[in-house]
Order: C-alpha cells, then structure tokens, then sequence
C-alpha cells in the first residue's frame, strides 16, 4: 500500500525533510519576490502580496510534490487551503504575542517560538489535507 507519500516501502523521515526543504525553497522564492515588490512599493503592501504568492506556490508545491496528493487542484481547494494558512498565522501570532507580552521574551525569541509552534502544525494540518481521499477514511 502506498500512503500518503506516493511511494510505497518510503522510510518515515522521507517526507517530513521533503517539507522541510520545500518549506525552505519555497519561502526563498517569496522572499526574492518580496525584495523585488519592495523595489516599487512599501513593506506594507509587499508583504500581504507575498503572502498571498506564498500561498498559492506552498499549494503547489506541497500538493504535487512533497505529498504527491491525487486531490483536485482546483480554486475551490485553494480557497479551503488559504483558510488553513490563515489559522495557522493566527496561531503563530498568538504565540510570538503571547511569548512577547505574557512571558516577556525577547521579541526574536517570540518569533523562533511561533515558528517552532507553527512549522510542525504545518506539516500536521498540510499532511491531512493532501491525503489522498481514501488514505483519510482508513483507520490507524
């Protein structure tokens, strides 16, 4: 039986480094298009474009080709994806706002923190929603 990565017999650290390093890749591109926004507008706008961007190519990326998901990649399934990253913004700017304000840490620690939070609920929630329609309604 295959699974959620697409290959059968793969070991069990295969596709959390898949994540990880598609994680890496992708936000270097966004950060490339970031700087390259910031040249004709301010962070401020740059930023939620980006974002947006960000969002669309983690689709991508992670559907086709960390959890080789057979799920359609339509504009209904990319707006229920958009509101999965929209939860998981709230809870990393709820824990580097708790880090900050309740238990005053400084605030590069705060954002570590949200990011320690937020990278391993990524690749929980991602994982889940990738899964082919029949790898979901097995029982463990």
């Amino acid at each position: 039986m295959t699974g959620i990565s697409g290959r059968k017999g793969e070991g069990s650290l295969v596709l959390p480094i898949r994540f990880l390093l598609t994680a890496f890749v992708n936000a270097l591109f966004n950060y490339g298009i970031y700087l390259l926004l910031c040249l004709e507008f301010q962070p401020m706008i740059a930023y939620p474009i980006t974002y947006v961007i960000g969002i669309g190519s983690a689709f991508m990326l992670y559907g086709r080709f960390v959890f080789r998901s057979d799920r359609n990649m339509g504009i209904r399934t990319l707006i229920s994806y958009s509101l999965l990253h929209i939860i998981l913004l709230g809870v990393g700017s709820l824990t580097a706002a708790t880090s900050d304000r309740i238990l005053h840490l400084p605030r590069w620690l705060s954002g570590a923190g949200a990011i320690m939070v937020v990278v391993p609920l990524s690749f929980i929630f991602n994982r889940w929603f990738f899964a082919n329609r029949n790898d979901r309604l097995q029982k463990p």
